[in-house]
C-alpha cells in the first residue's frame, strides 16, 4: 500500500545518496584533469575540463540512478546513520514481560520449584518472540525518517548555504546589468565596420550587438543565449587595428559563448559548495578561454603584435569590480597578462585536437559509472523494506498484534508437581464405661404451721 509518507525519506536518502556520490566522482574526475591537463595542447586541456566539471553530475545520477551498486565497493546510508539506527525502543511486548517477570521472582517462594517452572516457561516463549516487531514496538520505534534526522538536517544546511551562494550569483548579474545602464548601441563608425567585417570574416551569420558605456574600464562580452559586446567609450578612440584585434577578442569569446559557460562553472561553484576543485576547474577554463580567445582573434587579423599593444593598453585601465562580474572581460587579470603577451609574440603554437580525445573521455566516464565507488540509497540497496514498511500500519495487519497472548498459554502449558497423597489417619475407638448413679429418694420434709 502507497503511504504518502513514505516518500520524503525515500527523496531525502536519495538526494543525500547522489550528493556524496558526485562528491567522490567529481573529485577523481577534477584530479585526474589536474594531473593530465599539463600535458596536452590547449584544446584537449579545455575539452577535459569541462568533461571533468560537468562529468561528475552524469555519472552519479547513472550509478544512483541506474546501476544503484557499482562493481567495486559502495556505501549505503545505513552506514553514515549508523548511530543513530543502533537506538531501539525498549520492547515491552507481553512476552518480554512475562520472561522479566519470570527472571526475577518475588521474594519468599523456594527457588528450586520456581526455577524449574521459569525454565519451562522460558522454553514455551518462541526463540524469536524478541525479535519479531510487535503492534506495541511498532507504534514506539522511531520512524524511518526519524532516524534520519541528522541526515535530513544536513541536506537542509546544504540547501541554504547553496541559496545563499546562487542569491549572490543572482546579485552579481544584476550589478552587471546595472552598470551596463547607461550603455549606448554602437551602429556607426569604425568599430561597428571592423566587427561587420570579422563576423562576415569567421562566417558569424548572426548579429552580435554593440554597446559603448562610460561605466566599465574593459571591454567584455555577455549575455547567456544572445551574445553582446560591451566596450568602454574610451575604446572607441584607439587605432584602427588596436580596435579590430580588440573587437576580434570580444567575438571570440561570443562565438565559443564563453559567457555561458561561465555561468555554469559559477553556478557548479556555489551550488556545490563543498567541493573546492570546482573553483580551480573555473579558473582553469577563464584562463583557457582567454588563451584561445587570444589564438582566435590573431587568426582572424592576422596581427598578434596589435592585440598584444592592446592588451597592454586596456591593462592600464580601471578594472576594478570587474573580476566578480560574471561576463567575459579583457585583461581583467593583470597576472596572467604576462603571459598572454609572451604567447602573442611566441611562434603560433599547434592547437591540434587528438582524434582519440572524445572515444578517451567517454571511456573515462563509463569507467568512473562501473569502477568509481559511491553510495547508495536504503531504498535502493533493500527494495523490498519501504513495502514492508507502509503496510506494517495498515489496519489489515493490525489483527495479527493479538498473537502476543500465547503467552498465558505457556503458563498452563508445564505440568504442576503432583502433591503426594496425605495417609488417612485413623482414630481407634475408646470405649467408655456407662456409670450409672444410684437414684436417691429424698424423704418429704414436712414443715409445721
Amino acid at each position: 500500500m502507497f503511504h504518502p509518507t513514505s516518500v520524503v525519506p525515500s527523496l531525502t536518502d536519495a538526494l543525500a545518496a547522489w550528493l556524496f556520490t558526485y562528491g567522490i566522482h567529481s573529485t577523481l574526475l577534477l584530479a585526474a584533469a589536474a594531473l593530465l591537463a599539463g600535458r596536452l595542447s590547449l584544446p584537449s586541456r579545455e575539452a577535459l575540463w569541462k568533461t571533468a566539471l560537468v562529468g561528475g553530475l552524469l555519472t552519479a545520477t547513472l550509478q544512483v540512478g541506474l546501476l544503484r551498486q557499482p562493481l567495486l565497493a559502495s556505501w549505503t546510508l545505513e552506514e553514515v546513520t549508523a548511530t543513530l539506527e543502533s537506538v531501539q525502543a525498549p520492547d515491552w511486548s507481553p512476552q518480554a514481560a512475562a520472561l522479566h517477570a519470570i527472571a526475577s521472582p518475588p521474594r519468599g517462594y523456594s527457588s528450586t520449584p520456581a526455577g524449574h517452572l521459569r525454565d519451562a516457561i522460558a522454553a514455551s516463549v518462541p526463540a524469536n518472540t524478541l525479535l519479531a516487531p510487535t503492534a506495541g514496538r511498532q507504534a514506539e520505534m522511531a520512524p524511518r525518517e526519524e532516524r534520519s534526522t541528522l541526515l535530513r538536517w544536513g541536506l537542509l544546511g546544504w540547501g541554504l548555504v547553496a541559496a545563499l551562494g546562487l542569491g549572490a550569483l543572482g546579485i552579481s548579474y544584476r550589478r552587471l546589468l546595472r552598470r551596463l545602464g547607461d550603455r549606448k548601441a554602437v551602429t556607426v563608425g569604425a568599430a561597428a565596420r571592423l566587427l561587420g567585417e570579422l563576423r562576415h570574416r569567421r562566417r558569424i551569420r548572426r548579429e552580435v550587438p554593440l554597446s559603448s558605456s562610460h561605466r566599465i574600464g574593459v571591454p567584455i562580452a555577455h549575455g547567456l543565449f544572445r551574445g553582446q559586446i560591451s566596450v568602454p567609450a574610451r575604446a572607441l578612440e584607439l587605432g584602427e587595428e588596436e580596435q579590430e584585434s580588440l573587437l576580434a577578442h570580444e567575438l571570440a569569446h561570443v562565438a565559443r559563448r564563453d559567457p555561458l559557460w561561465l555561468l555554469v562553472c559559477r553556478f557548479l561553484e556555489r551550488l556545490f559548495f563543498f567541493q573546492p576543485l570546482n573553483r580551480l576547474a573555473r579558473r582553469q577554463l577563464q584562463e583557457i578561454a582567454e588563451y584561445r580567445a587570444d589564438d582566435w582573434a590573431t587568426e582572424a587579423t592576422g596581427r598578434p603584435l596589435s592585440l598584444a599593444r592592446c592588451l597592454t593598453e586596456v591593462a592600464g585601465w580601471n578594472v576594478a569590480g570587474l573580476e566578480r562580474l560574471p561576463a567575459a572581460a579583457m585583461a581583467v587579470r593583470p597576472s596572467g597578462l604576462r603571459r598572454r603577451v609572451d604567447r602573442l609574440l611566441a611562434p603560433p603554437p599547434t592547437a591540434t585536437t587528438s582524434p582519440w580525445l572524445r572515444p578517451g573521455l567517454g571511456a573515462l566516464l563509463v569507467a568512473v559509472v562501473l569502477l568509481a565507488p559511491g553510495f547508495t540509497s536504503r531504498a535502493s540497496s533493500a527494495p523490498e523494506a519501504p513495502s514492508e514498511a507502509a503496510e506494517a500500519p495498515a489496519a489489515p495487519e493490525a489483527p495479527e498484534a493479538p498473537e502476543a497472548p500465547e503467552a498465558p498459554r505457556a503458563l498452563e502449558a508445564p505440568e504442576v508437581p503432583e502433591v503426594p497423597e496425605v495417609p488417612e489417619v485413623r482414630i481407634p475407638e475408646i470405649e467408655i464405661p456407662e456409670i450409672r448413679i444410684p437414684k436417691i429418694e429424698i424423704p418429704d420434709i414436712e414443715i409445721p404451721d
